[in-house]
C-alpha cells in the first residue's frame, strides 16, 4: 500500500512501480456518468427507452497531494517508465465541476418515481395524513376538485415533482423535508 512518497519511491526499479503509477493515474482522472436515469432503469421490469450514459471526467488531485506530486510530476514519471501519460480533460465542458456534482446530487434528491400503491400505503401509514390530504382536496373548487381526486385515485406512478402532489402536500402542511421522508418511506416499503 502506498501512503506517502517514500512508499512510492521504495517501489522504484521494480515491476510494481509501473503498476503503482497506473493506479495513481486511474485515481486522478475519474470517469463519471452524469446521466439521470428513471427509477428502476436497468432492471428487467423497466419498460422505457434505452438511455445512453453521459460520460464526463472529473479531476481529483488528492491522491497525488498525499504523495507531494502534481499531475505533471505523475506524467513525467509515467513517461520515464514507458507508460502513456494521463490525459487531463482540457475542455471545460468535459470536466465534471463541483456545480455539476451538486446538480446531480440535487436531482437525485428529487427521488425516483414510485408506484401509486406505495405512495398511498405510506400516506395511510402516516397518522393523520390521509385526513389532511382529503381536506386539501375538499378545499379545491370544482371542477379542479373532481379532477384532482380522479388523478390521485387512478395514477399508476407518481413523480416526485408532480404538481398535484406538490399542491396537496403544501395544503397538508408538509415541508420539503417531510415530503422527502414520506417519499423515501414509500420507496422503502416491502413489495
Amino acid at each position: 500500500m502506498i501512503n506517502n512518497r517514500a512508499d512510492l519511491e521504495a517501489l522504484r526499479g521494480t515491476p510494481a512501480f509501473a503498476g503503482a503509477l497506473k493506479a495513481l493515474a486511474g485515481a486522478v482522472v475519474i470517469r463519471e456518468d452524469k446521466q439521470l436515469y428513471p427509477h428502476r432503469y436497468g432492471t428487467e421490469d423497466y419498460i422505457g427507452p434505452t438511455i445512453e450514459p453521459a460520460w464526463r471526467h472529473r479531476v481529483d488531485e488528492s491522491p497525488l497531494a498525499r504523495l507531494d506530486m502534481t499531475p505533471t510530476d505523475l506524467n513525467a514519471e509515467m513517461i520515464a517508465e514507458g507508460l502513456e501519460a494521463i490525459s487531463l480533460p482540457a475542455d471545460e465542458g468535459d470536466i465534471l465541476t463541483q456545480a455539476d456534482i451538486d446538480q446531480i446530487e440535487a436531482a437525485g434528491a428529487r427521488l425516483p418515481n414510485i408506484e401509486a400503491w406505495r405512495f398511498h400505503s405510506q400516506v395511510a401509514l402516516t397518522p393523520g395524513l390521509s385526513d389532511q390530504i382529503e381536506a386539501a382536496m375538499a378545499s379545491l373548487p370544482e371542477p379542479a376538485q373532481t379532477v384532482a381526486r380522479k388523478r390521485y385515485e387512478t395514477t399508476i406512478e407518481f413523480r416526485f415533482d408532480d404538481a398535484l402532489l406538490d399542491q396537496l402536500r403544501r395544503a397538508a402542511g408538509l415541508d420539503d423535508a417531510a415530503f422527502r421522508s414520506l417519499w423515501q418511506g414509500a420507496l422503502d416499503l416491502p413489495a
